[in-house]
């Protein structure tokens, strides 16, 4: 009886320890990729664990995939043995790992042992948050991509700049904006730049399957006490110039704010990589060889000290994705060069493109080792908010294609280039700033509304523009005042038409602010290229966001004056005013290309006339012209040019079909010169 016993008891005992040995146990984990410098789609990205214990394989054949949770986390729960020592490493990539990606996404190692490390019990158990070690350097098993936070909440927000053509990492920076303005939200606020900090390549060599480049990634710290767990915060990615946190960003995002919601038990987090402004790359589409020749003429841009001689001069060509060079490089880069002894650059290339499709190029001045994109709005581009309306296109059709950009406007698709000075003052300089808001009268009267896009500052009434007054805004005043209420309590940027602060002529439109730039001023107001807006009774109603009047200071001198027209930012907007001629449509006025050679007024031709005739006249430095016909009493009878002009030569036309048959003086003034002649009109 008892060796019965004793059987069974070990037969039981056998039972239990067999029962033991083969027991198993849950273990959930959760790792994040926000330290992955690939672009990793919560919906297509492959993310693993291989190991050597099963059900773990150190190949791809390894069933563990990990399943999004949302962002950047992901999870996955796996059945392994009881009290087992696992060495385990995760594996990333975009798309899958089958064929020549099947090696080719594993983290960096970790220390010390260069694996991670698991160590089951007898109970199933989670594992603390894991990053994925896309650093360059190893990293302790749990490590986070910040340091400990005492009492923030910690948010790791990530930007890829690969679809915004045209940043420049090696003279731009990216920071994030935010919170509530102008209170600071931690390191969050609408006017002050948090910057980001370009992320580095992957720690493993064969892991490299993206630029670490494209993204910029750091951390917004948000005071435990400030918030509430679910509360909203807003924010955006801008671009800057400089690394001065309280200059105005060179871009903002142009689309809504985005937002983040406090955690749960307002817990550190990290938010999913986004396209700068939503814009993804363009795929290249293309097969057919042409030649491109440029010629372009840089008259402006040296008038206005915005190139100088010795500057190198290239254009790009390409950009979002519409042409590549023989060498499959996109955009292209050429350098043109200078024509003899003229202000002409050009040069060629070869492309390769689709003919037929829009082709994009834009021109550049590299000074002091930076590169410079000129300023440049193509007014005839469908959708203004588009960042491809700032960049030429041209549409080829020919094995050949001659693009030339020498016309001398404000308006043409193939105007002149200009370019933003990015020097530093060299003195001290003070400004007079000349609006000519005439622009604004006449697109009222002509039955538009100038919309406020940003408050509720609409403009019907013409009136209501020379009574309610204007105000200039932006870097070029010390920085963007809040548009409406508090723009018109800022009294410096107010601007005059009633003969004080620099005005000239009390009552004839043309309004007036003064501000003073120095070498060592603050914020934006040291440089020499300046940016700014106006604002009819303080409204931002002038033109849309983000497209601003750019304007060179001329430091040679201690007094400048600068004059700007109203709108000229959006003149399809304003089509009853003619901004290379610098007044109404109300007559053809043109400016011709013989060079003046003093104050004249020519004599009308033909002469007599019946009923349209042709008027010449040439003014050498910039002055208010007026250019007016009258009959033999002394009566006006119509008013041909009456605005400030550029020097030059310049033709007006007059249709006298409504005048009777008969003699009549035409008469010129500009500053101190004043002319009369006559001409017959004969019915």
């Amino acid at each position: 009886m008892r060796k019965g016993i004793l059987l069974f008891a070990v037969l039981t005992m056998t039972f239990f320890m067999g029962s033991a040995m083969a027991q198993t146990v849950d273990v959930t984990f959760v790792v994040n990729t926000a330290t992955v410098p690939d672009t990793l789609w919560p919906d297509q990205a492959f993310v693993q664990m291989r190991g050597d214990t099963a059900p773990l394989t150190w190949d791809n054949t390894s069933p563990v995939v990990f399943t999004n949770a949302g962002g950047d986390y992901w999870t996955a729960t796996v059945e392994f043995p009881s009290n087992a020592t696992v060495n385990y490493k995760l594996f990333t990539h975009a798309m899958n790992a089958d064929g020549d990606n099947a090696n080719k996404g594993w983290e960096n190692d970790i220390d010390p042992g260069g694996n991670r490390v698991l160590q089951t019990g007898t109970s199933d158990m989670m594992v603390p948050l894991q990053f994925v070690n896309g650093s360059p350097d190893r990293q302790e098993q749990f490590w986070t991509p910040w340091p400990p936070q005492q009492d923030s909440i910690a948010v790791w927000v990530r930007v890829n700049m690969q679809g915004w053509e045209g940043f420049n990492p090696a003279t731009q920076k990216i920071g994030v904006r935010g919170a509530a303005f102008p209170d600071y939200l931690g390191n969050l606020s609408w006017a002050h730049t948090n910057f980001l900090s370009q992320e580095e390549p992957h720690g493993n060599g064969g892991s490299r399957q993206y630029s670490a480049g494209n993204f910029f990634s750091g951390l917004v710290l948000i005071p435990r006490d400030s918030v509430t767990e679910g509360q909203t915060i807003e924010y955006k990615f801008v671009i800057m110039n400089s690394d001065d946190p309280d200059e105005d960003p060179a871009t903002w995002e142009g689309i809504d704010n985005r937002t983040f919601n406090i955690p749960i038990g307002k817990a550190d987090t990290t938010l999913q990589w986004v396209w700068f402004n939503n814009q993804r790359p363009v795929p290249f589409v293309g097969s057919d060889t042409i030649t491109v020749n440029y010629t372009v003429d840089m008259s402006t841009a040296i008038q206005e000290r915005g190139f100088r001689t010795g500057d190198t001069l290239f254009v790009q060509t390409g950009w979002s994705g519409t042409a590549r060079n023989l060498s499959d490089e996109s955009p292209t880069r050429t350098i043109l060069t200078k024509q003899g002894f003229t202000n002409k650059y050009v040069g060629s290339e070869t492309l390769v493109l689709k003919k037929g499709d829009r082709i994009f190029y834009q021109y550049y001045v590299q000074k002091d080792g930076q590169d410079i994109r000129e300023t440049y709005f193509n007014f005839d581009f469908e959708e203004s908010s588009d960042p491809l309306a700032e960049r030429r296109f041209f549409t080829p059709e020919e094995d050949i294609v001659d693009i030339e950009d020498v016309e001398d406007s404000q308006v043409s698709a193939n105007r002149m280039p200009r370019f933003r000075n990015t020097s530093v003052l060299s003195q001290p300089v003070t400004v007079t700033w000349e609006l000519d808001v005439r622009p604004a009268v006449y697109q009222v009267l002509a039955g538009d509304t100038l919309v406020d896009i940003q408050g509720n500052d609409n403009v019907t009434d013409p009136a209501s523009i020379l009574t309610n007054g204007v105000w200039m805004n932006g870097p070029a005043t010390g920085g963007w005042t809040t548009w409406g209420l508090t723009l018109r309590e800022d009294e410096p940027k107010k601007m005059w038409d009633d003969g004080t602060n620099g005005d000239a002529v009390a009552g004839d439109t043309i309004y007036t602010v003064q501000f003073m730039y120095a070498p060592d001023s603050t914020g934006s107001k040291k440089f020499i290229g300046q940016e700014f807006k106006f604002g009819i009774n303080g409204g931002d109603n002038e033109g849309g966001f983000g497209n601003n009047h750019i304007a060179n200071i001329d430091d040679t001198q201690t007094e400048v004056t600068i004059r700007t027209q109203w709108g000229s930012i959006d003149p399809n907007f304003y089509s009853s005013w003619d901004y290379d001629a610098g007044g109404p449509k109300v007559t053809s006025v043109t400016r011709l290309d013989a060079a003046p050679t003093g104050y004249t007024l020519g004599q009308n031709y033909p002469n007599p006339f019946n009923p349209t005739t042709t008027i010449t006249y040439a003014l050498t430095s910039s002055d208010y012209v007026t250019v007016k016909v009258y009959d033999m009493l002394g009566n006006e009878v119509a008013t041909l040019v009456e605005r400030f002009q550029d020097p030059g030569t310049y033709q007006v036309t007059l249709d006298a079909g409504s005048l009777d048959s008969g003699t009549y003086l035409y008469r010129m003034t500009a500053g101190n010169f004043s002319q009369v002649r006559k001409m017959t009109l004969v019915k």
